[in-house]
């Protein structure tokens, strides 16, 4: 009785029917298999995309505020060598002298504090290189400042700073080199 109903319902088309079922249904599970591959994939890629984005921002980041405090620096030490250099300039002249006197003496002290919070903020976010040069620098601006900043010194005052620049441009990639 089974071989009779097997051989009713087991028809070329009812066979046909079952295998390309099998295959409809072998097709559907290789398609989801492969989607699930695809869709990890892509996953993984916008997740390491994400990582690279967030690298390069906080990158971007350190860079700017490395250039800013670089700046800083450069700029409050050249201030500082211009007033030097103003009173060098005036020393032989006491009419100068009782004007831009009072001014220098009030500027050096006030830049006093500038001097630690620049070179503590080259510290902190400049490379150790750069804060290494910088802190030879201070050193010696202060060495300077003791002696009276002698001409020959004061010259190399100003060397020094260029050559802290150029290393801060390269360092930065400003340079046109």
């Amino acid at each position: 009785m089974i071989s009779c109903l097997l051989s009713c319902y087991l028809t070329e088309t009812t066979i046909g029917i079952i295998i390309g079922s099998c295959f409809t249904l072998a097709g559907v599970i290789v398609n989801g298999v492969i989607t699930s591959f695809q869709n990890r994939s892509a996953h993984d890629r916008e997740i390491e995309e994400r990582k690279r984005c967030e690298q390069k921002k906080e990158l971007d980041e350190k860079r700017a505020k490395r250039e800013r405090v670089y700046r800083e620096f450069v700029s409050f030490y050249s201030f500082m060598n211009l007033l030097v250099g103003i009173a060098y300039a005036m020393k032989g002249n006491p009419e100068g002298v009782n004007i831009l006197g009072p001014l220098y003496q009030e500027k050096i002290k006030e830049n006093f504090s500038k001097a630690a919070e620049a070179m503590s903020d080259v510290l902190l976010y400049g490379s150790d290189a750069i804060a290494k040069m910088c802190q030879e620098f201070q050193d010696f601006w202060n060495i300077e400042s003791q002696k009276g900043f002698p001409v020959e010194d004061f010259t190399k005052l100003d060397q020094e700073l260029a050559k802290i620049v150029n290393a801060m441009k390269k360092e930065l990639e400003l340079d046109d080199r």
